[in-house]
C-alpha cells in the first residue's frame, strides 16, 4: 500500500512591504502603511525611494519608519546605510 507523501510544517507567510518608489503624499502614505500593518503580519517594510533626495528619504523614514517598529516590523532602508537608525 502507498503512504501518503508528508509534507514538514513550515511557518506561516508573512508580508514583505516596499514602498512606492515616490510618495508625493507622505501622511497619506503613513496612514495607508499604518492601515496595512494593523491589518496582517507583516515582517519587513522596505523603504525604497530611489529617485529622491536625500532629505525626502529622510522626512520618510523619519515618518514612516516609527510605525513599522511601534508593529515590531523591521525596516530596511535601500543603499543608505547612513540613513538607517
Amino acid at each position: 500500500m502507498a503512504r501518503e507523501p508528508r509534507i514538514p510544517d513550515r511557518p506561516p507567510c508573512r508580508l514583505y512591504l516596499i514602498t512606492p518608489p515616490a510618495v508625493t503624499d507622505l501622511e497619506a502614505f503613513a496612514a495607508l502603511l499604518e492601515a496595512a500593518l494593523s491589518a496582517g503580519d507583516v515582517a519587513a517594510l522596505q523603504i525604497r525611494l530611489k529617485p529622491a533626495d536625500e532629505e525626502t528619504i529622510r522626512r520618510a523614514v523619519a515618518r514612516l519608519a516609527p510605525n513599522a517598529r511601534a508593529h515590531e516590523v523591521a525596516v530596511i532602508l535601500n543603499d543608505r546605510p547612513d540613513l538607517a537608525k
